[in-house]
C-alpha cells in the first residue's frame, strides 16, 4: 500500500522539477552543430566538383559544322517534286470543297399551318374558331417572316423568297 509520505514525494517530483536535464551525456550541442555544418559543407563541395566536371566535359564541344556533317551534293528530282505538288493541290481542293459544303447552310422549308374546316359550327363556336384562326394566321406569318430573315442572307436569296 502507498503511504502518504510516498505520495508527497511523487507530487514534489512532478511539481518541483528541475529545469535542466539530469543526463548530459546524450546531448552535445557544439558537437552536433559542428557535425551538421561539416556535412553541409561536404555536400556543397561535392556538388561543386560534380558541376565543374560536367562543365569541363561539355565546354570543348564546338557548334560549327565539320566535314562529316555536310550532306554533299543535293540531287533535285523534278518528278518527285511535281508528284508532291499534285498531291498537295488535290488536298487543297478537297479541303475547300469540304469547307464550302459546311459553310453553305441549306435553306429550311417554311412552316405552313394547314387548318381543317369544321363541318358543324354554332354561333359561339364560330366566334371562337375565327379568333383562333386569326391568332394562328398571325403566328404563321411571324414564323414565316422569321424564317425568311434567317435564310435570306444575300439579295439573290431575298429575290428568290419574294418570287416564291
Amino acid at each position: 500500500m502507498i503511504h502518504s509520505k510516498q505520495i508527497k514525494e511523487i507530487a514534489n517530483n512532478i511539481f518541483h522539477q528541475k529545469r535542466k536535464m539530469q543526463d548530459r551525456h546524450l546531448i552535445h550541442p557544439v558537437r552536433d552543430w559542428v557535425f551538421g555544418l561539416l556535412v553541409a559543407l561536404l555536400i556543397f563541395a561535392l556538388s561543386a566538383v560534380w558541376a565543374m566536371s560536367l562543365y569541363q566535359a561539355h565546354s570543348n564541344i564546338s557548334v560549327g559544322s565539320t566535314a562529316d556533317d555536310s550532306p554533299g551534293v543535293v540531287v533535285y528530282r523534278e518528278s518527285l517534286v511535281d508528284a508532291a505538288l499534285e498531291k498537295l493541290d488535290a488536298r487543297e481542293q478537297e479541303y475547300t470543297s469540304l469547307l464550302n459544303g459546311f459553310l453553305s447552310v441549306p435553306k429550311p422549308e417554311p412552316f405552313v399551318l394547314v387548318e381543317e374546316p369544321d363541318l358543324v359550327a354554332t354561333s359561339t363556336e364560330s366566334q371562337s374558331t375565327t379568333t383562333n384562326s386569326v391568332a394562328e394566321n398571325v403566328a404563321t406569318t411571324i414564323i414565316e417572316s422569321e424564317i425568311t430573315t434567317t435564310t435570306a442572307s444575300t439579295s439573290d436569296d431575298m429575290a428568290d423568297l419574294i418570287e416564291g
